[in-house]
């Protein structure tokens, strides 16, 4: 069973066969995947045991999940007769990609038990085994994140990122920080961050990969910078220019042809402050009695496509 922090079920799992079935171990990763260690005398069911050793005996049964409950894979460990786990301290795990189990047995030579000796059914004897946590690679660092580095979220309130997969990758997952920054939607090589309102700085978005054997390390961070104003898609419009930028008085708007186009000039929280229409290639806007700070001039052409240019006034 797997529960939340206040104790409510996130999923449950029953596990076992028609014999008898317990639980010795069990032990997360740092990826939140889930090892089962127990003793089993089932041959059926969830139960699947090395070939050949059907029947009563006990037989080590382990088993890894996903954390959300998906069986990763399952195994049987131990040979023909008896081989089990004593208690939780049975099963140590190195914190990388290895068990170690300290085990009772009574098998000798069969199956996984390679030790030999003079079988006395009175004596049982100490079974050490060191198991891979997976049998994959570990997964490869992915690409860095590839997308827009500087936001503008009045014109832009999500953005989609992407990755280049690297060797081993099963799947993904995304880190913005701060966390407050935005929300991210997980799309596997793909992420789309809705940024937050009235979030104005830096934020930081990186990846990291999974297979069975854990997480890879986290990519370099793709550093992204956030305005909440209006913003301009680079080189929408071919051949547009705007001088001087910053600016103190007069500025000077370079479209690429006669137009008619309609120009807008909005203040950083979106209010319009003029609006004209231009029919010339040409077009000289006075500043002078704008207060310092940043605008936006909205550029729309003849076919209706808008496009916006950061503008700043200094004083």
């Amino acid at each position: 069973v797997r529960t939340d922090w206040q104790g409510f079920i996130l999923w449950k799992k029953c596990l076992g066969g028609s014999n008898e079935d317990v639980p010795v171990s069990l032990i997360t990763d740092d990826a939140g995947d889930i090892y089962l260690f127990g003793n089993t005398k089932s041959d059926d069911y969830d139960v699947i045991r090395l070939p050949g050793n059907n029947g009563a005996n006990l037989e080590i049964w382990m088993l890894k999940y996903f954390s959300s409950g998906e069986m990763i894979y399952q195994r049987g460990i131990g040979g023909n007769k008896d081989d089990w786990l004593w208690s939780k301290s049975s099963v140590y795990y190195d914190g990388h990609k290895r068990f170690k189990l300290s085990a009772n047995t009574n098998t000798s030579k069969s199956g996984d038990v390679t030790c030999e000796y003079n079988y006395n059914s009175a004596y049982n004897f100490l079974w050490l085994v060191e198991i891979e946590r997976c049998k994959e690679k570990e997964a490869g660092i992915p690409g860095e994140p590839e997308g827009d580095t500087m936001v503008y979220t009045l014109s832009e309130p999500q953005t989609e990122y992407r990755i280049q997969p690297a060797e081993n990758n099963w799947r993904f997952d995304w880190e913005l920080e701060p966390s407050e920054a935005g929300k991210i939607t997980n799309l596997g090589l793909k992420a789309r961050v809705r940024w937050e309102k009235g979030y104005n700085g830096e934020a930081l978005l990186r990846a990291r990969a999974y297979n069975a054997c854990g997480y890879s390390e986290w990519t370099s961070p793709l550093k992204i910078n956030i305005e909440e104003a209006y913003g301009t898609p680079e080189n929408v419009m071919a051949g547009l220019k705007l001088y001087p930028n910053p600016a103190s008085g007069q500025v000077t708007l370079q479209l690429p042809s006669c137009g008619p186009f309609t120009l807008t000039l909005r203040d950083i929280s979106g209010r319009i402050v003029s609006t004209r229409e231009a029919t010339g290639s040409t077009q000289h806007w006075d500043t002078t009695g704008l207060q310092a700070g940043m605008y936006i001039i909205e550029i729309i052409n003849p076919d209706g496509l808008t496009t916006r240019i950061k503008l700043v006034i200094a004083r």
